[in-house]
């Protein structure tokens, strides 16, 4: 690996001059470009894969720097959040939730309280994996250039689909308490299928959900879903929390949507790995292969999303 500096240009070209072509051996070269401004901001920008061929002709590229974008400002909550609705994790080890504090709204550095809620009995905090832990914000946890810090709490269990409800609460300025709070799961990872975020919106197809690359959207339109789940985003959030009708609602939304979409795929891919549809009864042969599909998948997906359910039974 050998690694070349440059200016870029006024007009956002570059040029490395100091490389002799007849030096590099032919077959694939990954050319991969990092930049540095001013300020001493560093990212890849990209990576180029070309092929040497020195018997044949001089082979050129360009990369061109085409726009500089600043990273997002950060943005403190209000008090205290998690960065995100849903934390996953893997049996048998320290998996952790974020938590960020904005240090405005407390007096000095504030003790946070953590703890589950509809959680299996293996699921635990901290080192001892009790239901409960108390961790105090220390200079450390301290974000730069902002009045605000992030922490972070362990949880850990015994086997895959364990979850939560894990509970943030802290003391403000005016003796009141304020509350954040997300979900944890230990959940297998399968690769590129994983989907890792929900999304709850009216969509503009009659569909009862729809899959965009690693997304599951619900459609907010339809009238039964908002019966289950709500109205908004937030609704549908807290009814995958506590209620054992939306889970299995929408594990049940999740098998259909994969299914039919990894059956477009296949319909779409043909050949001997895709999928063929008798022309002569379309219909029933399309619906053998959902059908042994679903069975296959549900479980699992019930499994991990409704377990709580599933046990009560």
């Amino acid at each position: 690996t050998d690694a070349f500096t440059t200016t870029v240009g006024e007009d956002g070209t570059w040029e490395i001059t100091g490389i002799d072509v007849s030096q590099l051996e032919d077959g694939p070269l990954t050319v991969t470009v990092i930049a540095t401004d001013s300020a001493n901001n560093t990212t890849t920008t990209g990576s180029l894969r070309m092929t040497i061929d020195k018997d044949g002709k001089e082979q050129t590229a360009t990369l061109r720097i085409v726009d500089v974008e600043d990273p997002p400002a950060f943005v403190p909550p209000e008090n205290i959040a998690f960065t995100a609705r849903r934390f996953c994790g893997a049996p048998n080890r320290d998996n952790r939730a974020v938590l960020l504090v904005n240090l405005d709204a407390f007096v000095g550095m504030p003790e946070v309280t953590f703890w589950l809620e509809k959680h299996q009995q293996s699921l635990g905090l901290g080192p001892d994996r009790s239901d409960r832990v108390k961790i105090k914000v220390k200079d450390a946890n301290s974000i730069a250039g902002h009045n605000a810090a992030r922490m972070s709490v362990v949880f850990a269990g015994t086997a895959w689909s364990q979850s939560g409800v894990l509970h943030a609460k802290a003391k403000v300025k005016d003796g009141s308490s304020v509350e954040a709070r997300c979900r944890v799961v230990l959940e297998r990872p399968e690769g590129t299928n994983r989907f890792t975020d929900f999304w709850y919106e009216e969509l503009d197809r009659d569909v009862l959900a729809d899959v965009a690359l690693d997304k599951i959207y619900v459609n907010a339109r339809y009238r039964m879903h908002k019966k289950i789940f709500g109205e908004t985003q937030d609704d549908f959030d807290k009814a995958l929390e506590e209620s054992t009708i939306a889970q299995i609602r929408a594990a049940q939304l999740v098998v259909e949507a994969v299914v039919y979409a990894t059956a477009s795929a296949k319909y779409q891919k043909g050949g001997e790995k895709g999928l063929i549809v008798d022309p002569e009864d379309p219909i029933t042969s399309l619906r053998a292969y959902v059908e042994r599909s679903r069975m296959a998948l549900e479980p699992k997906v019930i499994q991990a999303m409704a377990s709580d359910a599933l046990d009560s039974e």
